[in-house]
């Protein structure tokens, strides 16, 4: 977790990927998170876990549904993008 990111990448590597790679089992389209650096790790360690899972933050899905403009939201920040599977579910 959010503690080993700096100090045992390797651990935070593992973990992120146990994680990804169960969602994808599992087939989840999106994983919502509430810790920022959550959002980070999973978002992050993507690449080494083989997967593409968008990651939000649970305020930017609430923005989502109360109508806040996408473009305040920051969608477009995380590595993975999310906008093509919210317009694929019609929420965008």
């Amino acid at each position: 977790g959010a503690g080993l990111s700096v100090p045992r990448t390797d651990i935070t590597r593992e973990l992120a990927s146990q994680l990804l790679n169960a969602a994808k089992a599992y087939g989840a389209d999106l994983i919502s998170v509430v810790c920022p650096l959550c959002q980070f790790n999973l978002d992050s360690q993507q690449r080494y876990a083989g997967t593409k899972i968008p990651v939000l933050y649970l305020t930017q899905l609430m923005g989502l549904a109360i109508g806040v403009r996408t473009e305040n939201l920051g969608l477009s920040m995380p590595f993975v993008e999310s906008t093509s599977l919210l317009k694929e579910k019609g929420v965008l």
